[in-house]
Protein backbone atom coordinates (compact mmCIF):
# COMPACT_ATOMS: atom_id res chain seq x y z
CA UNK A 1 0.00 0.00 0.00
CA UNK A 2 1.17 3.51 -0.86
CA UNK A 3 0.11 6.64 1.01
CA UNK A 4 -0.51 9.65 -1.19
CA UNK A 5 -1.70 13.20 -0.59
CA UNK A 6 -4.22 14.14 -3.27
CA UNK A 7 -4.71 17.90 -3.13
CA UNK A 8 -7.00 19.58 -5.64
CA UNK A 9 -5.62 23.11 -5.25
CA UNK A 10 -9.14 24.27 -4.44
CA UNK A 11 -9.94 27.95 -4.87
CA UNK A 12 -10.29 29.44 -1.37
CA UNK A 13 -12.09 32.64 -2.34
CA UNK A 14 -15.79 33.40 -2.03
CA UNK A 15 -17.27 31.24 -4.79
CA UNK A 16 -19.79 28.39 -5.03
CA UNK A 17 -18.23 24.95 -5.35
CA UNK A 18 -21.26 23.14 -6.79
CA UNK A 19 -21.52 25.01 -10.10
CA UNK A 20 -19.90 24.01 -13.41
CA UNK A 21 -18.76 25.92 -15.34
CA UNK A 22 -18.03 28.60 -12.77
CA UNK A 23 -18.24 32.21 -13.91
CA UNK A 24 -15.02 34.21 -13.87
CA UNK A 25 -16.76 36.97 -11.94
CA UNK A 26 -16.04 35.04 -8.74
CA UNK A 27 -12.29 35.02 -9.36
CA UNK A 28 -9.89 37.01 -7.19
CA UNK A 29 -6.15 37.03 -7.92
CA UNK A 30 -5.36 37.45 -4.23
CA UNK A 31 -7.52 34.47 -3.28
CA UNK A 32 -5.96 32.38 -6.04
CA UNK A 33 -2.44 33.16 -4.83
CA UNK A 34 -3.46 32.26 -1.28
CA UNK A 35 -4.98 29.03 -2.54
CA UNK A 36 -1.80 27.96 -4.33
CA UNK A 37 0.39 28.88 -1.36
CA UNK A 38 -1.79 26.71 0.88
CA UNK A 39 -1.60 23.85 -1.61
CA UNK A 40 2.20 24.02 -1.78
CA UNK A 41 2.35 24.07 2.02
CA UNK A 42 0.22 20.93 2.18
CA UNK A 43 2.48 19.13 -0.26
CA UNK A 44 5.61 20.21 1.60
CA UNK A 45 4.16 18.82 4.84
CA UNK A 46 3.25 15.54 3.13
CA UNK A 47 6.79 15.13 1.88
CA UNK A 48 8.24 15.76 5.35
CA UNK A 49 5.77 13.37 6.96
CA UNK A 50 6.99 10.55 4.71
CA UNK A 51 4.11 10.14 2.25
CA UNK A 52 5.10 8.02 -0.74
CA UNK A 53 3.39 10.19 -3.34
CA UNK A 54 1.96 13.66 -3.76
CA UNK A 55 -0.80 13.76 -6.35
CA UNK A 56 -2.23 16.37 -8.70
CA UNK A 57 -5.02 16.10 -11.26
CA UNK A 58 -6.57 17.91 -14.20
CA UNK A 59 -9.84 19.82 -13.98
CA UNK A 60 -11.28 22.76 -15.90
CA UNK A 61 -13.69 25.68 -15.49
CA UNK A 62 -14.16 25.21 -11.76
CA UNK A 63 -13.05 26.53 -8.38
CA UNK A 64 -12.73 22.88 -7.34
CA UNK A 65 -9.24 22.82 -8.84
CA UNK A 66 -6.73 25.40 -10.06
CA UNK A 67 -4.68 22.92 -12.09
CA UNK A 68 -6.00 22.76 -15.67
CA UNK A 69 -2.54 21.52 -16.68
CA UNK A 70 -1.25 19.15 -13.97
CA UNK A 71 2.16 18.89 -15.65
CA UNK A 72 2.83 22.57 -14.91
CA UNK A 73 1.87 21.92 -11.29
CA UNK A 74 4.12 18.85 -11.18
CA UNK A 75 7.03 20.96 -12.41
CA UNK A 76 6.47 23.45 -9.60
CA UNK A 77 6.20 20.63 -7.05
CA UNK A 78 9.53 19.18 -8.15
CA UNK A 79 11.15 22.25 -6.62
CA UNK A 80 9.25 21.88 -3.33
CA UNK A 81 8.85 18.14 -2.78
CA UNK A 82 12.34 16.66 -2.39
CA UNK A 83 11.70 12.98 -1.65
CA UNK A 84 8.18 11.77 -2.54
CA UNK A 85 7.18 10.71 -6.02
CA UNK A 86 4.97 13.12 -7.92
CA UNK A 87 1.88 11.40 -9.30
CA UNK A 88 -0.03 13.13 -12.09
CA UNK A 89 -3.57 11.69 -12.14
CA UNK A 90 -4.70 12.97 -15.03
CA UNK A 91 -3.99 14.16 -17.59
CA UNK A 92 -7.48 13.54 -18.96
CA UNK A 93 -6.13 11.68 -21.94
CA UNK A 94 -9.06 11.52 -24.42
CA UNK A 95 -9.36 15.33 -24.63
CA UNK A 96 -5.64 16.03 -25.10
CA UNK A 97 -2.92 15.69 -27.72
CA UNK A 98 -1.26 12.36 -26.79
CA UNK A 99 2.10 13.30 -28.34
CA UNK A 100 2.21 16.41 -26.17
CA UNK A 101 1.36 14.28 -23.12
CA UNK A 102 4.19 11.86 -23.97
CA UNK A 103 6.64 14.76 -24.34
CA UNK A 104 5.66 16.38 -21.05
CA UNK A 105 5.91 13.16 -19.05
CA UNK A 106 9.31 12.43 -20.63
CA UNK A 107 10.66 15.69 -19.20
CA UNK A 108 10.37 14.41 -15.63
CA UNK A 109 13.44 13.99 -13.45
CA UNK A 110 12.84 10.36 -12.49
CA UNK A 111 10.23 10.68 -9.71
CA UNK A 112 7.11 10.95 -11.84
CA UNK A 113 4.14 8.55 -11.74
CA UNK A 114 1.99 8.71 -14.86
CA UNK A 115 -1.70 8.31 -14.13
CA UNK A 116 -3.65 8.45 -17.37
CA UNK A 117 -7.34 9.18 -16.78
CA UNK A 118 -10.52 9.42 -18.84
CA UNK A 119 -12.06 12.16 -16.70
CA UNK A 120 -15.66 13.02 -15.90
CA UNK A 121 -18.24 13.80 -18.63
CA UNK A 122 -18.20 17.56 -18.07
CA UNK A 123 -14.47 17.72 -18.88
CA UNK A 124 -15.24 16.80 -22.51
CA UNK A 125 -17.09 20.09 -22.97
CA UNK A 126 -13.80 21.89 -22.31
CA UNK A 127 -12.22 21.03 -25.66
CA UNK A 128 -15.39 19.96 -27.49
CA UNK A 129 -14.70 16.22 -27.58
CA UNK A 130 -17.53 13.70 -27.92
CA UNK A 131 -17.67 11.77 -24.60
CA UNK A 132 -19.07 8.73 -26.43
CA UNK A 133 -15.58 8.34 -27.94
CA UNK A 134 -13.87 8.41 -24.55
CA UNK A 135 -12.93 4.74 -24.16
CA UNK A 136 -11.69 4.32 -27.74
CA UNK A 137 -9.73 7.58 -27.68
CA UNK A 138 -8.13 6.58 -24.40
CA UNK A 139 -7.05 3.17 -25.72
CA UNK A 140 -5.53 4.59 -28.89
CA UNK A 141 -3.79 7.46 -27.11
CA UNK A 142 -2.32 5.11 -24.49
CA UNK A 143 -0.91 2.84 -27.22
CA UNK A 144 0.56 5.85 -29.02
CA UNK A 145 2.15 7.28 -25.86
CA UNK A 146 3.80 4.01 -24.89
CA UNK A 147 5.23 3.63 -28.38
CA UNK A 148 6.47 7.24 -28.36
CA UNK A 149 8.32 6.51 -25.11
CA UNK A 150 9.90 3.26 -26.25
CA UNK A 151 10.42 3.62 -30.02
CA UNK A 152 13.83 5.21 -30.71
CA UNK A 153 13.33 5.66 -34.46
CA UNK A 154 10.89 8.21 -35.94
CA UNK A 155 7.53 6.69 -36.85
CA UNK A 156 4.22 7.78 -38.29
CA UNK A 157 0.77 7.20 -36.81
CA UNK A 158 -2.46 6.77 -38.74
CA UNK A 159 -5.17 5.87 -36.24
CA UNK A 160 -8.89 6.41 -36.00
CA UNK A 161 -8.64 9.48 -33.78
CA UNK A 162 -5.01 10.59 -34.08
CA UNK A 163 -2.85 11.05 -37.15
CA UNK A 164 0.77 12.21 -37.16
CA UNK A 165 3.21 12.26 -40.05
CA UNK A 166 6.25 11.87 -37.78
CA UNK A 167 6.76 11.19 -34.06
CA UNK A 168 10.17 11.26 -32.39
CA UNK A 169 9.97 12.79 -28.93
CA UNK A 170 12.84 14.63 -27.25
CA UNK A 171 13.85 14.46 -24.47
CA UNK A 172 13.56 10.72 -23.93
CA UNK A 173 12.13 9.37 -20.65
CA UNK A 174 14.67 9.17 -17.82
CA UNK A 175 12.64 6.34 -16.25
CA UNK A 176 13.13 3.20 -18.34
CA UNK A 177 11.36 1.92 -20.27
CA UNK A 178 8.99 4.72 -19.24
CA UNK A 179 7.44 6.27 -16.10
CA UNK A 180 5.29 3.93 -13.96
CA UNK A 181 1.84 3.83 -15.56
CA UNK A 182 -1.49 3.71 -13.73
CA UNK A 183 -5.02 3.93 -15.07
CA UNK A 184 -8.50 3.95 -13.47
CA UNK A 185 -9.83 0.61 -12.28
CA UNK A 186 -13.50 1.37 -11.89
CA UNK A 187 -15.58 -0.57 -14.42
CA UNK A 188 -14.66 -4.24 -14.60
CA UNK A 189 -15.33 -6.06 -17.83
CA UNK A 190 -16.21 -9.76 -17.98
CA UNK A 191 -13.13 -11.95 -18.03
CA UNK A 192 -10.78 -9.22 -16.78
CA UNK A 193 -8.08 -10.19 -14.30
CA UNK A 194 -7.96 -9.10 -10.70
CA UNK A 195 -6.52 -5.64 -10.27
CA UNK A 196 -3.53 -4.50 -8.35
CA UNK A 197 -4.85 -1.46 -6.52
CA UNK A 198 -3.57 1.27 -4.26
CA UNK A 199 -5.32 3.26 -1.56
CA UNK A 200 -4.50 6.92 -1.07
CA UNK A 201 -4.49 8.62 2.31
CA UNK A 202 -3.94 12.26 3.13
CA UNK A 203 -3.03 14.83 5.71
CA UNK A 204 -5.68 16.81 7.59
CA UNK A 205 -7.47 19.25 5.36
CA UNK A 206 -6.14 22.55 6.70
CA UNK A 207 -2.78 24.22 6.15
CA UNK A 208 0.21 23.26 8.26
CA UNK A 209 0.90 25.96 10.81
CA UNK A 210 4.64 25.37 10.88
CA UNK A 211 7.28 23.93 8.56
CA UNK A 212 8.28 21.66 11.47
CA UNK A 213 5.57 19.09 10.77
CA UNK A 214 2.80 20.52 12.92
CA UNK A 215 -0.60 20.18 11.32
CA UNK A 216 -4.04 21.03 12.63
CA UNK A 217 -6.25 18.11 13.64
CA UNK A 218 -9.41 19.02 11.80
CA UNK A 219 -11.74 16.22 10.73
CA UNK A 220 -10.90 14.80 7.28
CA UNK A 221 -12.96 15.58 4.24
CA UNK A 222 -15.43 12.89 3.09
CA UNK A 223 -14.26 10.07 0.86
CA UNK A 224 -14.82 10.42 -2.87
CA UNK A 225 -14.57 7.95 -5.72
CA UNK A 226 -12.92 8.81 -9.01
CA UNK A 227 -15.54 10.09 -11.42
CA UNK A 228 -18.21 10.52 -8.73
CA UNK A 229 -20.42 13.61 -9.05
CA UNK A 230 -20.02 14.06 -5.28
CA UNK A 231 -16.57 15.42 -6.00
CA UNK A 232 -18.15 18.77 -6.86
CA UNK A 233 -19.95 19.04 -3.53
CA UNK A 234 -17.37 17.69 -1.12
CA UNK A 235 -15.74 19.56 1.74
CA UNK A 236 -14.68 23.12 0.92
CA UNK A 237 -11.34 22.58 2.60
CA UNK A 238 -8.41 23.25 0.26
CA UNK A 239 -7.25 19.65 0.38
CA UNK A 240 -9.38 16.54 0.63
CA UNK A 241 -8.93 12.87 1.45
CA UNK A 242 -9.70 10.19 -1.08
CA UNK A 243 -9.07 6.79 0.50
CA UNK A 244 -11.25 5.10 -2.10
CA UNK A 245 -9.31 6.32 -5.14
CA UNK A 246 -8.51 3.13 -7.00
CA UNK A 247 -6.10 2.66 -9.85
CA UNK A 248 -4.42 -0.20 -11.69
CA UNK A 249 -0.69 -0.45 -12.42
CA UNK A 250 -0.08 -1.17 -16.09
CA UNK A 251 2.70 -3.57 -17.09
CA UNK A 252 5.83 -2.02 -18.55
Amino acid sequence: MKASLFCTARYMGAAPHDIWPLSGEYYSCDAAVRSMQTTFEQFRCADEFGFDWVTVAEHHYSGFSLTPNPMVMAGALSQIVRRARIAVLGPTLPILNPVRVAEEFAMSGGRLVAGLMRGTPNEYVTYNINPAESRERFAEALHLIRRAWTETRPFGWLGRYYQYRTISIWPRPMQQPHPPLYRPARARRPGSSRRRTISASALPSRPCRSPRLRCSTTAPAPAMRVGSPRRRTSSTAPCSMSPTRTTRRLPT
